[in-house]
């Protein structure tokens, strides 16, 4: 999923406060049946992996 915050749209507002954020970037993986992933601001290629690999 890749939304547009430039004009600050309620609707992405609330889904980074769903994630416990109040800003961008936000990286999220998604799974059916389990709560998101947030990943950190910036991301590392060992976090990226880790995180694959747990799915």
């Amino acid at each position: 999923m890749h939304a547009d915050w430039t004009r600050r749209d309620p609707a992405i507002t609330a889904a980074l406060s769903a994630l416990g954020r109040n800003g961008v970037p936000v990286y999220v993986l998604y799974q059916p049946g389990h709560p998101p992933r947030v990943l950190s601001e910036i991301l590392s290629v060992d976090e990226v992996r880790s995180a694959l690999a747990a799915l």
